[in-house]
């Protein structure tokens, strides 16, 4: 069992190789940045949909650098995930409140 849950770890944290995992908080930045512009510019619908995908994005950035450090597969999955969901509902109601949605 210790082997089976090794394995899918390590091949879990190799999903980004260096590179990718430098890109990853750029292209997170990017689409936050074009969200907030896109609801500046009264298009509210889709710039909380890339909200959205930001938290997929972030979501999977953080689960494969808890793997890349060797937590658990399972508890990186759970604890990437579950501080995503918290950024991205602090980060949904802050505009929210800001542009009046």
């Amino acid at each position: 069992m210790k082997q089976w849950g090794k394995r899918y770890t390590t091949e879990l944290g190799a999903q980004a190789n260096e590179k990718a995992h430098q890109i990853m908080p750029w292209l997170l930045l990017g689409v936050l940045v074009a969200s907030i512009i896109l609801m500046a510019a009264k298009q509210t619908t889709i710039g909380f949909g890339l909200i959205g995908l930001d938290f997929f994005f972030l979501a999977d950035y953080w689960t494969v650098s808890l793997a890349h450090r060797r937590l658990f597969f399972v508890w990186s999955f759970l604890l990437g995930t579950l501080a995503a969901a918290i950024v991205s509902a602090v980060g949904l109601f802050v505009l929210g409140v800001i542009f009046h949605q």
